[in-house]
């Protein structure tokens, strides 16, 4: 394969990340009207620390990437609580 094949191939996934992660906001938007009815903090460290450790599990030990996909995950997290704030402070009228 050539330079050109791989970017091809990359864009692919990149879609196909996007699509997921439309999805995966779709559920934040979700659990963030949950939170504001129940007067639920967005924060929830038990919560992150178990996704962040699921994450880990499903990747291997030695894997020589594993830190660069936590990172993105943790990055996930921190972008999906921002997005419930600006939810939250939408309804709320701030």
């Amino acid at each position: 394969m050539d330079l050109h094949s791989y970017r091809s191939e990359i864009n692919k996934i990149d879609a196909e990340l996007a699509q997921l992660l439309i999805k995966r906001f779709n559920f934040v938007k979700k659990i963030a009207n949950i939170k504001l009815c129940g007067n639920i903090p967005i924060e929830n460290t038990d919560r992150e620390n178990f996704v962040i450790k699921s994450i880990s599990k499903i990747i291997p030990e030695n894997h020589r990437k594993k830190k660069y996909i936590i990172s993105c995950f943790f990055n996930i997290i921190e972008h999906s609580k921002k997005y419930q704030l600006s939810i939250l402070k939408n309804e709320r009228g701030e």
